[in-house]
């Protein structure tokens, strides 16, 4: 049975929010930027055909990115490993400890990336603007974001059932509690709505047809 996280009464129906147990991996996606991650004990980002005996370290990886992938934008990706896994671009505790942190690899993308993924007044930029830039990186850091949070099970789906807890509707792939809940609930406030309105025409129904 899913595990409630959050519920809400509506009426004669109660919304629940429950974790989503087969979540999409967010890599799959179309996302901006692409992850190389060298792990032997899990299996982290992006598929790619690189090895870690191809480089001496991670300046030489960075280097062929760089040169060889168009690499423009380009963050490190460390991995906390402790009771759990978890992933970031940010060097701050707990993913500068020295017993179980480590650099796994890189996140990065180009310039026709970047060129392709903004508008500027309904057009792609031609030139990338600091500004630009900076959306670009807060992008790629939501992107890690989104895929610590698939890595650790935090993906969501919302359940609305009746009084006798027969299933009426539900939606999973939330990556927050709070948006699962008001889908939830506008999906509730809509079934009752709808049930409203289709027990007003049947009620009129007679008088029209005996009219």
């Amino acid at each position: 049975m899913d595990e409630t996280i959050k519920e809400q009464q509506i009426k004669d129906l109660k919304v629940k929010v429950v974790y989503d147990e087969i979540s999409e991996n967010p890599r799959d996606w179309d996302n901006i930027g692409k992850m190389v991650c060298f792990r032997t004990r899990y299996n982290l980002g992006d598929e790619t055909d690189l090895r870690t005996d191809q480089f001496e370290g991670w300046n030489e990886l960075k280097a062929y990115l760089v040169k060889e992938k168009k690499a423009f934008l380009i963050l490190p990706l460390r991995l906390y490993d402790h009771s759990g896994i978890s992933i970031s671009v940010s060097s701050a505790y707990p993913f500068n400890c020295p017993w179980d942190s480590m650099q796994v690899g890189f996140i990065y993308c180009t310039k026709e990336d970047i060129k392709e993924n903004y508008l500027v007044k309904n057009n792609y930029v031609k030139r990338i603007t600091k500004k630009i830039l900076n959306k670009a990186e807060e992008e790629l850091k939501q992107e890690v974001k989104t895929y610590n949070q698939y890595l650790n099970g935090e993906v969501f789906g919302f359940v609305v059932e009746d009084s006798e807890e027969k299933h009426i509707d539900s939606c999973y792939g939330f990556y927050d509690v709070e948006e699962a809940l008001k889908e939830g609930i506008e999906s509730a406030e809509w079934t009752i709505k709808n049930k409203a309105e289709r027990e007003r025409k049947n009620t009129l129904l007679p008088y029209i047809q005996g009219g």
